[in-house]
């Protein structure tokens, strides 16, 4: 079987490519992983109250002008003052400095400091310092130590023109910056956006630009690959790939994002409406409702080659955990954030071998919507989440691979929206939400560029055997509750549940079929002795037989298979019997297209048999009457 080029073409609706790689005991036949049952195993363990409890040091600040905040101090024990008693603050908030004539005493420690009807934090220590007062702060513990009740709205997935954003001093960059010319470049930015409901926002959106030729390394040592029986060897492609040194004696094996131009998007955009009213004689009050944006968009290509002979998979953050800060210009009470999770699952279902280099695109909008009140604990989730396909580009994706596996990436993101008051240490925690989209890429058999096979005759297989490779994609959101006002855990549940789901949808099919050679029927034309009638039949399922298109000649050329669609003469069954003069050398090969059968959103591949010749001579092919059988006893024979 020989495989020629052809077609190039563009994955739309998908995410990133596809990857081959090493991973944790592939030694020899030993402790292969198992395969991947279902996309919510895909999921990178991720501790979420861990993560809320200590938030990442890098973030991003926004600043929505579209915010109400209203508070009220709690019970008469508090301490107030203006602006003008205070001398100064620490720099870390530790203590501050008031006018002797603050009216503040050591009566007073553990109880709310405000200053012109700000919370400053809990009173912890009071001393005279000369003319001043010391008092020495700390963070409240809960909420209602500090406020009876709130009411707060937030939104900036809707402002136009509005928003004032800047990333912190502390950039956040790629893990893996060191061995690349160019870092990740993080930048937030603004741009409409329509979701599924056909409405068109302003969105607030992290976009994530990879250089051309960024290079992620998979570690041999820390994947435990053994390099020298080839289970699990890979070698990058890419000028990346060379003179790096990691301290390691294999330092090419690893990812490569190789086209300028890649990126993904994440919408941080939230809408967060909340009540709180604390309750002395019983159980507190808090309702809300949230929305958190489910835009995500991706536009990446990727090149790795390799082998490998079982299932292996691999997590990857290219970027780290950040925290998205959401606050008000005009106050400095509260700010809701979302802390983000990013990850990529790269892996292999079965035995691969070759060299991959894919792009991708996908795009999802919308929203996802929880409401809940601890009043009657009704708490309720929807959504409206939609994805846009994409014209197909036929210069996006090249292989060479020869397998019997799913080939699979997987990114994952987690989002953990919150709200949080200044000098207050708990969150106020609301629910975890966490999406991914998986595109799999299920080969079989050996494939090139153009996924066009060919039967040249060398090998002889039935006509049922196919090379194909399917591509489908799989879409999640789950979320799970975890409404906690510090030390109230109103509800929660240890799971996550689907939100929404877009189930398999199979997006690409190329399948080809080793086709037999097609047999030629040459009868005699009814009118002109000197000409003959010529069809053609092939040996295949007869649902199939009429999408067969027969190329033929008659001028004793050969039909070539490189530009085999634009041939002419065509030939189908059903059609009329083509005349040819006597002695005509006929020439005809079978092709089957893939589209004409495949039920997918695109489908590409082309079978082509071989090439069967037959000479059309003055004589017809005699008939045998009766045709082959064993007899005991003599026999006339007719012909």
């Amino acid at each position: 079987m020989s495989i020629r080029s052809s077609i190039l073409l563009f994955l739309s609706l998908l995410i990133v490519g596809t990857v081959i790689g090493c991973g944790p005991d592939n030694k020899g036949t030993e402790n292969p992983l198992p395969p991947v049952e279902s996309v919510s195993d895909l999921f990178p363990e991720v501790d979420e109250v861990v993560l809320l409890e200590n938030p990442p040091t890098d973030k991003i600040h926004t600043v929505s002008n579209n915010a109400e905040i209203r508070t009220a101090p709690t019970k008469d024990d508090k301490v107030e003052t203006t602006a003008g008693m205070v001398v100064s603050q620490a720099a870390d908030g530790s203590s501050i400095l008031l006018k002797a004539a603050a009216d503040i005493n050591t009566t007073h420690i553990g109880q709310p400091l405000f200053v012109d009807n700000l919370f400053q934090g809990m009173v912890n220590s009071v001393s005279v310092s000369g003319g001043n007062i010391d008092v020495g702060l700390k963070d409240a513990e809960k909420i209602s130590d500090v406020y009876d009740n709130f009411d707060v709205l937030f939104r900036n997935d809707a402002i136009k023109n509005a928003v004032q954003r800047s990333l912190s001093a502390q950039k956040i960059s790629g893990q893996y910056d060191h061995l690349n010319a160019e870092p990740l470049k993080i930048s937030v930015i603004e741009k409409p956006v329509s979701n599924a409901r056909g409405v068109t926002n302003d969105e607030v959106i992290l976009r994530i630009d990879i250089p051309e030729g960024y290079y992620v390394p998979v570690n041999p040592h820390m994947r435990g690959c053994d390099f020298w029986n080839m289970d699990c060897t890979i070698t990058v492609q890419g000028e990346m790939s060379k003179n790096v040194d990691l301290g390691e004696e294999y330092t090419k094996s690893g990812i490569t994002f190789s086209t300028k131009g890649s990126y993904i998007e994440i919408g941080i955009g939230a809408y967060l409406r909340a009540h709180y009213d604390y309750n002395v004689a019983a159980t507190d009050i808090l309702d809300f409702e949230l929305a958190q944006s489910a835009y995500f968009k991706s536009n990446m290509t990727v090149s790795v080659s390799g082998e490998l002979s079982k299932s292996w998979s691999t997590t990857l953050s290219l970027i780290g955990d950040f925290d998205v800060e959401i606050t008000h210009p005009y106050s400095l009470v509260a700010k809701t954030t979302v802390v983000v999770s990013p990850n990529i699952v790269f892996g292999v279902d079965g035995k691969i071998k070759g060299v991959v280099t894919a792009s991708s695109y996908v795009e999802r909008s919308g929203e996802i919507r929880f409401g809940f009140n601890s009043v009657d604990m009704s708490h309720i989730i929807n959504n409206s989440v939609g994805y846009t396909p994409k014209d197909v580009n036929k210069d996006g994706v090249t292989i060479n691979i020869e397998a019997e596996a799913n080939a699979y990436i997987f990114p994952a993101i987690t989002m953990l929206p919150s709200l949080k008051f200044v000098r207050i240490a708990p969150p106020i925690t609301l629910v975890f939400i966490r999406s991914g989209i998986k595109l799999n890429n299920n080969i079989n058999g050996k494939i090139e560029t153009g996924f066009v096979v060919e039967n040249d005759g060398e090998i002889v297989q039935s006509s049922a055997t196919e090379a194909s490779l399917t591509t489908s994609l799989e879409g999640i959101i789950q979320g799970r509750w975890y409404v906690r006002i510090s030390p109230i855990d109103f509800y929660h549940t240890p799971d996550y549940s689907d939100i929404f789901s877009t189930g398999k949808l199979n997006v690409l099919e190329w399948k080809a079929v080793l086709l037999k050679a097609p047999t030629i029927d040459v009868k005699e034309h009814p009118g002109d002795y000197n000409k003959r009638d010529v069809s053609f039949e092939i040996d295949i399922n007869i649902t199939v037989k009429p999408k067969i298109h027969y190329y033929y000649t008659i001028n004793g050329n050969d039909i070539q298979t490189k530009s085999i669609e634009t041939h002419k003469p065509v030939w189908k069954w059903g059609d009329t019997p083509i005349e040819v003069e006597k002695n005509t050398k006929v020439k005809v090969r079978a092709v089957l297209y893939n589209k004409d059968v495949s039920n997918s959103i695109w489908a590409w591949g082309t079978s082509i048999s071989q090439q069967t010749d037959e000479l059309v001579t003055l004589i017809n092919k005699p008939n045998v009457l009766p045709d082959s059988k064993a007899f005991e006893d003599s026999l006339w024979i007719n012909m």
